[in-house]
Formats: structure tokens, sequence, C-alpha cells
């Protein structure tokens, strides 16, 4: 991904289209964008399942006490 911007300007600067080396690009974007949003959303699937667990486990305790 790192060569792409450096071939696309090499072609824009000779006047040449840097079409494939962009969609490269952006296709690479996407996809790490795509994955990070993924893994964004199990971790908050996670969190409320975490939160939730713990929110049951103090309610059972405290309605087994007398105090």
């Amino acid at each position: 991904m790192a060569r792409s911007p450096a071939a696309g300007g090499y072609k824009v600067a000779r006047g040449r289209s840097a079409g494939r080396d962009e969609q490269r690009m952006d296709a690479t974007g996407n996809s790490a964008e795509i994955r990070l949003n993924a893994e964004l959303t199990a971790l908050h699937g996670e969190r409320q399942r975490l939160i939730t667990e713990a929110a049951r486990n103090k309610a059972a305790k405290k309605s087994s006490g007398w105090f």
C-alpha cells in the first residue's frame, strides 16, 4: 500500500492516469475499514454481554441475602 501513492503520483506527474493504483489503494482502505468496523461491533457486543452478566449477578446476590 505504501508504494501505491508514490506510483500514482509519478503517473499523474507524467500526465497518465493513476486509476488502477488509486483503485488498489481504495480497495485496501475499504477492506481495512470493514474489518475494523466488524471488530468494533464484536467488541461492543461483548462489552454489553459482560455488563448484562454483571448486572444479573448483582441482582441475584441482592435477592439471595438478608442484607
